[in-house]
């Protein structure tokens, strides 16, 4: 079995299968895009994409001859999806892009790999592998990933006109891959460019500044992307860069290896009010990233008054209780510590500590019990359940059944 990329051995069966599909080893069907990148720098692979000189409608006849599962939602663009399990495969055909205007382009399919992969953006993402592994490499891009260096394909001057999108993919993937100082003409090309973004999609603009903010310290790009107005013409002037800075000092300093819990959303509000953030026709969120981000704030909030209130601890059980059992618990912190922490207050990895430490328990009572025990229902049940929860919150979750038990008495024998 052809493994080239070191995946799973269930990912490659499915990997194979869609290359046997395709008509490999008779068809020069190969690896492209991100996964060949990222194999080269080790990389967990995520996401497969292959290349064919096959047309879509090609590609689609093959599929259903193997009865493949697919979604046809980029065929105009040459890109089918097609699904196996739980896997995504990208399958794009050979092509030439025609009268680009800054964001779409006429397609035209080829045999043509070199033509195919001159109208990619960077060296190292027109790449190409076979399935047994041999690179196909057209513009030293192995040495530019391995370098660190973010290199346009012939003109850089062209390419971002192709495509203005490609002014914050250059910032992406310096803030993934790159070693060494960006190139101050491409700064400025990108800045002589910004005002295409204007013409790219809030959602594709939403996806690579997520991306940007969710890599490991995008501080140096995103300085350089406020410098040269590319920021400005994202989010306005009124974004707090310095909170991101606070934001990651925070990160290195409370959470060390814990990097799972950093996300673009923490980041995200480090920047930006959550007004600024809904109210921005250049960010698109979904309901999911809404509520997290509006969690987050929350958490932030809540985290400060506790603070504030000198290690009360029904306080602090209250937060843990609320946001302990997901992440918001360590977001909450770390933004309420960029934005308010002393550095000097013992109270913050105190905290922490609690907060590590903290394992989440469900309150043992349910509305039912109270109906058992005689409570009839309505409001008033509701407002009975909360008070009794908030009570064994308060005693640090340490309130046993049967004391609980006890105050449902009393109050229900209350005159």
């Amino acid at each position: 079995m052809n493994n080239p990329l070191n995946l799973s051995r269930d990912y490659a069966e499915s990997t194979n299968r869609i290359f046997s599909c395709l008509g490999y080893p008779g068809l020069d069907v190969r690896y492209v895009g991100g996964c060949v990148r990222d194999h080269l720098i080790n990389l967990s692979i995520n996401d497969i994409d292959i290349a064919t000189p096959d047309t879509p409608d090609e590609v689609i006849r093959k599929l259903n001859n193997q009865k493949i599962q697919y979604t046809t939602f980029g065929k105009d663009h040459g890109s089918i999806k097609a699904i196996i399990k739980n896997y995504t495969f990208d399958i794009t055909s050979l092509r030439k892009d025609h009268l680009c205007d800054g964001r779409h382009a006429i397609v035209e399919y080829t045999n043509s790999w070199l033509d195919d992969a001159k109208r990619r953006d960077f060296t190292f993402n027109a790449i190409s592998m076979s399935p047994s592994g041999e690179l196909f490499d057209y513009f030293n891009g192995k040495e530019h990933i391995k370098e660190g260096n973010v290199k346009f394909i012939g003109d850089a001057r062209d390419r971002i006109q192709e495509d203005f999108l490609r002014i914050l993919r250059f910032f992406r993937f310096i803030s993934l891959y790159g070693k060494n100082s960006i190139d101050p003409s491409l700064l400025s090309l990108c800045k002589e460019f910004s005002w295409g973004l204007e013409r790219v999609s809030a959602e594709r603009i939403t996806s690579e500044i997520s991306k940007i903010l969710g890599s490991e310290n995008p501080i140096n790009v995103i300085y350089q992307m406020k410098s040269y107005k590319i920021l400005d013409t994202i989010f306005g002037k009124y974004f707090k860069i310095g909170g991101l800075e606070n934001l990651i000092n925070s990160e290195k300093k409370y959470l060390d290896t814990s990097y799972k819990h950093v996300s673009w959303h923490l980041r995200l509000a480090s920047i930006l009010s959550y007004k600024q953030i809904i109210d921005s026709p250049n960010i698109i969120l979904s309901n999911t990233d809404k509520i997290l981000i509006r969690d987050i704030f929350n958490a932030s909030a809540m985290i400060s008054k506790v603070i504030d209130c000198r290690n009360q601890n029904p306080s602090l059980y209250d937060y843990l209780y609320k946001y302990g059992k997901e992440s918001f618990a360590y977001h909450g912190f770390l933004l309420a510590n960029s934005q308010h922490g002393n550095p000097s207050d013992h109270l913050w990895p105190d905290f922490l500590k609690k907060i590590i430490s903290y394992k989440h328990l469900e309150f043992p009572f349910k509305a039912k019990d109270l109906i058992n025990l005689g409570f009839e229902e309505g409001k008033h049940l509701g407002d009975e359940l909360r008070y009794l929860e908030n009570l064994w919150v308060n005693s640090g979750f340490r309130m046993t059944s049967r004391e609980i038990r006890e105050q449902l008495d009393r109050r229900k024998n209350k005159p």
